[in-house]
């Protein structure tokens, strides 16, 4: 069994977009298969669709510990297998997309073992 620890020294207040996101036709995929893993993730991470993606994490075994450094980074936007599109106030004048009319889906699956869900706000 091999632990992992995921973006431990990353910087908490810049971090973002990151493991299993998916955004702007895109799909974003991470699967760990065993160990006891740390994962340290922020804002609009871990398995979010985003704007017609498809964001998918899975964990399969292992006591695991979850870390959100909730940042300002993408501030207000969700993690951890949620599902996040456009709105009025992002400034999205001149893209195709248009509010109200996106697609999207989130994932998060963790099979086994002890887990640790913590969010720091930064």
């Amino acid at each position: 069994m091999i632990d992992d620890s995921y973006n431990a020294n990353s910087d908490p207040d810049r971090i973002t977009q990151i493991m299993g996101c998916g955004r702007d036709f895109s799909v974003g995929l991470f699967l760990d298969r065993e160990g006891d893993d740390d994962y340290y993730f922020g804002n609009r991470s871990m398995g979010v669709g985003d704007i017609h993606g498809i964001g998918w994490v899975a964990d399969a075994q292992g006591n695991d510990s979850y870390t959100w450094w909730q940042n300002t980074m993408n501030e207000g936007v969700p993690s951890l297998g949620k599902e996040t599109g456009l709105d009025e106030g992002m400034g999205m004048e001149g893209r195709i997309f248009t509010p109200g009319k996106t697609s999207h889906t989130g994932v998060f699956l963790d099979f086994g073992g002890q887990n640790n869900h913590k969010k720091e706000e930064r």
